[in-house]
């Protein structure tokens, strides 16, 4: 009896043994059987991952449009993924080739849109165009020595100065306290051309001003910075990249709740853009100006030395008579005091000085600007300032013109 039970427990373990043991191999067929019907090349899922994709992503993540991926990828125009054109799942491939359909339509459409620049300029070499958050590129230099001396073409220079002025953007909402929302317009068109002669052509078609020297500005709505290289002025991309800062500057502040610039006021026009330029390198060479002349003096570095031995010596221009002047009336050595009055305003706030910023773009009086952002009358403010020279600057300049105590980076 006992021997038989025995046999019997043996006989129900063995089955249980069987049974388990046998599942995954019923769901190995199963799986077997299930894989066969599915599409070889896209396992039926109606899309084939972009191999040109997949090779570019990293550079070209923050872009939205790219005339050279769009030009160059003849498969799927930069997209991360095409129709496979053999599944063997019809819904799913009718659904993936409408889909691509449309998202390539988005693509091309806009692609023709800017290549309507390139027959408007007639330039011979086509343009490159990028679109980004907030800056849309027309661009023809054909390549420069950038970072680390290293030799970039066309396509990565564009990257790279798309990218760095997306993080001037970001620097400058994030010093100033500003968003997106606070601006009337958050889209700035940048042409960086490779001669004078299509840049001057520009300037008439897309800033509606014809400029002598190829580069200009139209701020507010449309918001729009023309330049080209010029080699003579700006030799290296650390120039180039200054003068891009310097005027962009001016975009991003001409949009700041109202579409009124500030060049009424060169303390805040041009005081404002040098801040930005010393920021970054710790000097400025750029500068917008009507008469080359005035600028025979000029001095890219070792301000804060300047004024301080101007204001020691109580040689320097009155903050009054200094706010009468507009940005392109400035001579060499005034472009100096307009960025110290900026200095010290962003010393005590950044938020306030664009506060000040936006009462003179209102058309109010200078000297409500100051009540208003900095609770100081025009002579107290200058008072202020002439302690603040006295005690922060150096007559030696061993340090950059903006002390490490203002580095927001």
């Amino acid at each position: 009896m006992i021997a038989r039970r025995h046999l019997l427990v043996f006989a129900l373990l063995s089955l249980t043994v069987f049974l388990l043991s046998a599942v995954p191999v019923f769901s190995q067929e199963e799986d077997k059987k299930k894989d066969k019907h599915l599409c070889p090349k896209c396992k039926s899922t109606g899309r084939i991952p972009n191999e040109f994709f997949e090779a570019h992503k990293e550079l070209e993540k923050d872009v939205l449009f790219c005339s050279w991926c769009i030009e160059t990828d003849k498969t799927a125009h930069g997209l991360p993924w095409f129709p496979c054109k053999r599944c063997r799942n019809k819904d799913l491939q009718a659904a993936a080739e409408a889909e691509f359909a449309k998202l390539v339509k988005v693509k091309l459409d806009w692609l023709k849109e800017r290549k309507k620049i390139d027959e408007e300029l007639k330039v011979k070499k086509p343009l490159l165009h990028m679109e980004t958050k907030h800056f849309v590129w027309a661009w023809g230099i054909p390549r420069m020595k950038g970072p680390g001396n290293k030799i970039y073409k066309a396509h990565k220079l564009l990257h790279l100065y798309a990218k760095r002025m997306e993080d001037f953007h970001s620097t400058f909402q994030k010093v100033y306290q500003v968003k997106d929302k606070d601006n009337v317009n958050n889209k700035h068109y940048i042409y960086a051309l490779e001669s004078f002669r299509i840049a001057r052509k520009a300037c008439i078609l897309y800033a509606k001003l014809a400029a002598q020297n190829g580069r200009t500005t139209r701020q507010g709505s449309p918001s729009v910075f023309v330049t080209w290289w010029d080699k003579s002025l700006m030799p290296s991309d650390e120039d180039f990249h200054r003068s891009m800062i310097h005027n962009v500057n001016h975009l991003l502040t001409a949009v700041y709740k109202n579409h009124w610039w500030l060049h009424e006021c060169g303390i805040a026009y041009e005081g404002g853009s040098h801040w930005w330029e010393i920021y970054y390198y710790g000097k400025a060479t750029s500068r917008c100006f009507l008469e080359a002349d005035n600028q025979a003096n000029w001095r890219s570095s070792k301000w804060q030395a300047i004024v301080k031995k101007a204001v020691l010596a109580d040689k320097q221009p009155r903050l009054t008579d200094l706010l009468l002047k507009p940005g392109t009336s400035l001579d060499a050595t005034e472009h100096v005091f307009a960025w110290s009055y900026m200095d010290f305003m962003m010393h005590m706030d950044a938020k306030k000085a664009m506060e000040f910023f936006l009462v003179i773009k209102q058309k109010k009086p200078f000297r409500d600007a100051f009540r208003q952002a900095f609770k100081m009358s025009i002579p107290k403010f200058e008072e202020e300032w002439k302690a603040f020279v006295i005690e922060k600057y150096s007559v030696q300049d061993e340090q950059p013109a903006i002390p490490r105590r203002l580095r927001f980076r």
